[in-house]
């Protein structure tokens, strides 16, 4: 009885780590684990990759990001039905922060502008949420004048941050100079942030200066090869757009 509840249990749990694998990022050759030694690898890959994400979030939350990973737009459903029951700034907020998360930019500058009102029209969390919307939207004149307005009342917060969002509104507004001077500073400052690494690598190429590009794409490499694999997973747009780069540049000469 045991044994065959245990014959439908094994390939379950592979399905759904198979699932985990790829919308995680995970390396692949973990599926050649788990479905090669599979309860062993199971095991393995449970120890190894989901419990460490797991510790600090505490039960509750932990649980709820796995179950995210599993079925796909429950995340989506649960803040849009809060959102829906209760129209509060922290409901809108996180709404807003899947969207943008979600390349899904207009929606979370509409909902992230709706949120700066009253006591929270100066907050420097959402002013600094509503910025990086903009930018992705492409409202660039916009997202540098909140930029502006937050580096005068709160220049220390989240600076890195903003300096990468400023650098982005410079490129795209035309102020290519200005904008490389910016990614050449904030690079030297943020060694293990890969996107400034390649913007700034993008934008030297844009500009002529190939080999100082692929010098840049060369050393975005390296670095993503020293950090550890949590940090490097969550790098892996721009180190794959840096290997993409590097080929473009070889067939260009």
């Amino acid at each position: 009885m045991i044994l065959g509840y245990i014959y439908y249990l094994v390939p379950l749990i592979q399905i759904l780590i198979a699932v985990h694998v790829i919308k995680t990022g995970r390396s692949w050759y973990w599926l050649w684990i788990v479905f090669g030694f599979p309860m062993i690898g199971a095991a393995v890959y449970f120890f190894v990759e989901i419990l460490p994400d797991m510790r600090g979030q505490g039960i509750g939350g932990s649980w709820d990001n796995l179950l995210n990973d599993f079925v796909p737009g429950r995340e989506l459903r649960n803040l849009q039905t809060a959102f829906e029951e209760s129209d509060t700034v922290t409901n809108r907020k996180a709404l807003a922060v899947y969207y943008l998360a979600h390349q899904v930019a207009d929606k979370a500058v509409e909902l992230m502008r709706g949120c700066l009102t009253g006591v929270f029209k100066d907050d420097p969390d959402i002013n600094l949420r509503y910025a990086a919307a903009l930018v992705e939207a492409g409202q660039f004149a916009e997202a540098q004048k909140i930029l502006g307005e937050l580096a005068k009342k709160y220049p220390n917060y989240y600076l890195s941050q903003r300096e990468l969002l400023a650098a982005k509104c410079l490129e795209n507004l035309g102020q290519e100079a200005k904008a490389l001077v910016a990614y050449e500073d904030y690079a030297g400052k943020n060694t293990a942030d890969m996107e400034g690494w390649w913007r700034y690598g993008r934008l030297l190429e844009k500009s002529g200066q190939k080999e100082k590009a692929r010098s840049i794409y060369l050393e975005l490499l390296k670095k993503a090869k020293s950090v550890g694999a949590h940090h490097r997973r969550s790098q892996r747009v721009w180190v794959k757009a840096a290997k993409t780069s590097l080929k473009e540049l070889s067939k260009t000469g």
